[in-house]
């Protein structure tokens, strides 16, 4: 008679335990500040905003001196002129509302692309919890198979057990061993793709990420439209600035004025004066500034429609939300005891036995040992169950990420 002896899963996904000060959102903020990409587009908003400063500024005095020879001996000539060009009185002040305009816009712009990094870095670290959580029942599901292999190549050994049993066994324990692979080398991949991010940045232990993914789910709840989110910030400064930009574009275009002395000495006799010149606007102007004008309606509409999209985006995000975290209290009951007795500070189960060993997996074996069902019949029914707890940990994690994703889009902007 085969003896049979007992393998159990270790803890693994779905019961909540108490995650501390940490969370995704705070360590997602620690790895996009030191990213490279968003110190990049601040400063260039920095530099965007400093030259548009400068091309608002008047132009340059314009100085110009002029020596003229006499060939016949007699007194040369010269002459010193100094004169400096004004825009149209008005486009000063435009130019200032531009200039403030075009600050709220990129500073708005900047902090949005901000939120956005953080909350791409949430998303990837909670993806890299998920995998590793996968991982963990993958890696239990192997070690199982590689002891119940072992087992059974004995007993075929010495006649106990079939040679169906044992290729059906060395079957799943190849499968296991491939999605095993397979998890490792996603794992791998969101690893770098946070690093590329963020080259400078530590990223946090494998153990603490798997700590906050099964800590308890946040709430979620409906939330009005048009929320002021920096996004929505930087899409009113973008209107604003595009109404700016057409108002200055149209003063700007109006005759300029230019003031200027002059000094000059011929035949021995110096002479001073004033002059006054007046710069006419070009034959383009005014497709200019009806160009100017259709930016800034077409500004307005896109506005309009990415309000709307955003506003789209929310609800579906906040519905999706709200259908995954339905779904997952339906499963996690059935599958909530496989690790409670050996996660620290995990809410108690009936399922699970003083141990901290899963009841279901021990009615399994117990089924299999007073040859209730088979082997074959025994690696459905487990593999039934880690499937299970695997759609429980991806519900989990697509829960997380999806709120993850909403923060830039319901945090009012500070």
């Amino acid at each position: 008679m085969i003896q049979f002896r007992h393998i159990f899963l270790p803890a693994l996904a779905c019961v909540p335990v108490l995650a501390g000060a940490q969370d995704f959102n705070s360590l997602a903020k620690e790895v996009s500040q030191s990213s490279p990409a968003v110190a990049a587009d601040s400063v260039s908003a920095s530099a965007a905003a400093e030259r548009l400063r400068a091309e608002n500024r008047p132009e340059g005095t314009e100085l110009e001196f002029e020596h003229l020879w006499n060939s016949q001996g007699g007194h040369n000539r010269w002459s010193l002129s100094v004169s400096q060009q004004f825009l149209w009185p008005g486009a000063y002040s435009t130019a200032g509302e531009l200039e403030g305009a075009t600050d709220r816009m990129l500073r708005n712009q900047s902090l949005a692309y901000r939120m956005q990094a953080a909350a791409d870095a949430e998303a990837l670290l909670i993806d890299l919890a998920a995998g590793l959580k996968t991982l963990e029942i993958q890696q239990a599901i192997s070690d199982n198979l590689d002891s119940l292999m072992n087992h059974y190549e004995k007993s075929f050994k010495a006649g106990e057990a079939t040679i169906l049993e044992v290729n059906k066994l060395r079957v799943e324990r190849a499968r296991a061993r491939a999605a095993v692979s397979q998890t490792i080398e996603a794992n791998t991949a969101t690893r770098d793709m946070l690093q590329a991010m963020s080259p400078d940045a530590t990223l946090p232990s494998d153990a603490i990420l798997k700590r906050l993914f099964s800590s308890p789910l946040p709430g979620i709840a409906d939330v009005e439209d048009d929320i002021m989110t920096a996004s929505a910030l930087a899409r009113e400064a973008e209107v604003e600035q595009a109404k700016a930009a057409e108002r200055h574009g149209r003063r700007a275009s109006l005759p300029s004025i230019s003031l200027g002395y002059a000094h000059a000495y011929e035949d021995a006799t110096h002479f001073n004066g004033l002059s006054i010149g007046i710069g006419l606007p070009s034959y383009g102007t005014s497709a200019s500034n009806r160009a100017s004008a259709a930016e800034a309606l077409a500004t307005r509409m896109k506005a309009i429609t990415a309000r709307a999209e955003e506003n789209a985006r929310r609800r579906s995000l906040i519905s999706r939300v709200k259908a995954l975290t339905y779904a997952l209290d339906e499963l996690e009951p059935a599958v909530d005891g496989v690790t409670a007795g050996q996660l620290a500070g995990g809410k108690a189960s009936t399922l699970s036995s003083s141990d901290g060993t899963n009841v279901q997996q021990q009615l399994l074996l117990k089924a299999l040992k007073g040859g209730q069902i088979s082997v074959i019949e025994y690696l459905n029914e487990s593999n039934f169950l880690m499937e299970a707890m695997v759609e429980c940990v991806s519900l989990r994690g697509e829960i997380l990420r999806s709120i993850a994703l909403l923060r830039p889009l319901t945090v009012p902007a500070e």
